[in-house]
């Protein structure tokens, strides 16, 4: 697995801790079951994604129908997860939509990062 990859995964994983302790301190079930609950389903279908691309990678023949059963299977995941939380409570969906987001909440930190880390160094040599 890519280094960058393995860093997301962490990242990923330290999120979801924040967000059940967070959870647990302002004793909100919505936060501490239904946005961690989110944030672990997020990881999940990142790895789901890794998988999928190393096998698509590896196949000689087209797989173009196993890719979409993937894809439908993730969405599928999305769709029973949100479905539960309207059955439960808005707030539960809320914060279960939150949940989902944290990956590419991630991801946005780390471009965010980069850019700024560039921007420092071109700052550095106009001195």
């Amino acid at each position: 697995m890519d280094k960058e990859l393995k860093n997301l995964f962490k990242n990923m994983c330290k999120t979801s801790i924040v967000i059940f302790i967070y959870g647990l301190i302002v004793r909100e079930k919505a936060i501490y079951i239904a946005m961690f609950s989110a944030s672990l389903i997020s990881i999940l279908s990142l790895y789901m994604i890794y998988k999928n691309a190393h096998y698509i990678l590896s196949k000689q023949n087209s797989p173009a129908k196993d890719t979409f059963i993937n894809y439908s299977k993730r969405y599928l995941m999305y769709a029973v997860f949100l479905w539960l939380m309207v059955k439960i409570d808005l707030s539960w969906l809320v914060a279960g939509l939150l949940g989902l987001l944290s990956l590419k909440f991630n991801i946005f930190l780390k471009m965010l990062s980069i850019h700024l880390k560039n921007i420092k160094d071109k700052l550095k040599e106009r001195r």
